[in-house]
């Protein structure tokens, strides 16, 4: 287009095969990374802010890419190198209204863990740990719940690996 201006042409566009996609979400003509993985993951338009399905009150949703290759036998997980809990990761994973709220996504990664995923790896760690309150974290109402409930799920887990700077956790009693 540079080189060629406006009415120039691009390589691809000579391919025998074309396809139109509309990459704004069902709340906003600009779409967030929540909207747009969950428009991959699930085949639907979403709202911004939510993960894994179409609006933050949504009763169902349909299943992701993850539940259709698990019921098709396959081994799933989730590979990334942001954290886990990130809305461009989660609606592989889960369904849930508020991407902003990672301490629960985490308790909800962890109860996706068997069901929905073999494996899940990426960063996040401060998500499924409960550190001691100090000035450098400041939890958001219902926060400091919600990692406490994930310390239990997480000793029953599958596989897990969890990295944040140079803090490390992992279990793995894959039996």
């Amino acid at each position: 287009i540079y080189s060629q201006g406006v009415k120039g042409h691009l390589s691809f566009e000579s391919l025998p095969q074309t396809a139109i996609v509309h990459t704004y979400s069902l709340s906003d003509c600009v779409t967030d990374s929540g909207a747009a993985a969950t428009a991959m993951a699930r085949g639907i338009k979403a709202d911004n802010r939510v993960v894994g399905m179409a609006e933050p009150n949504a009763k169902t949703s349909p299943p992701s890419l993850l539940d259709l290759a698990r019921k098709a036998g396959w081994s799933t997980g989730i590979v990334t190198d942001d954290s886990v809990t990130g809305a461009t990761e989660a609606p592989f994973l889960l369904e849930h209204g508020n991407r902003t709220e990672e301490a629960i996504i985490a308790a909800k990664t962890l109860d996706a863990l068997g069901p929905r995923a073999h494996i899940v790896l990426g960063g996040g760690t401060q998500w499924f740990a409960d550190p001691s309150p100090g000035p450098r974290r400041a939890y958001k109402p219902g926060d400091r719940q919600a990692l406490q409930s994930t310390q239990a799920p997480l000793a029953k887990s599958y596989v897990a690996a969890f990295t944040y700077r140079t803090h490390a956790a992992a279990h793995v009693p894959y039996a």
